[in-house]
């Protein structure tokens, strides 16, 4: 529990744009990102991008940019792992879960959300 709170705080701090940078190592940083469509398939720009955690807690607030994509930095530690967040933008939602190999300490962290989803 208390690294889902230190999760909450630290984006907090960290989300104040989507061009904030996350400083960690490459094991404490997990990239969210996306993009951000309309019903025709065309970027949505300039739109306001919201990322939540667990009761509706925000982490993060960023605009898409001239292609309708968006990005989040999270500091993360491994007891994050499995984490639910949720990303809403435009009038859709998306959903997630920290998901990363604990032991791979190299590897870049990332989760994308594309909304609408596309399957």
């Amino acid at each position: 529990m208390f690294g889902l709170i230190q999760l909450v705080l630290l984006g907090s701090l960290i989300f104040l744009s989507g061009a904030s940078q996350a400083t960690h190592e490459v094991d404490h940083r997990y990239r969210i990102f996306g993009t951000v469509q309309n019903s025709e398939g065309k970027p949505v720009v300039n739109t306001k991008v919201k990322l939540t955690g667990l009761g509706g807690r925000p982490l993060g607030e960023t605009n898409t940019d001239k292609v309708g994509g968006y990005e989040f930095r999270l500091h993360v530690h491994n007891q994050d792992l499995g984490t639910r967040f949720w990303v809403t933008a435009n009038g859709m939602t998306g959903e997630g879960r920290i998901n990363f190999d604990p032991g791979n300490k190299i590897t870049e962290r990332v989760h994308r959300v594309d909304l609408p989803k596309n399957d």
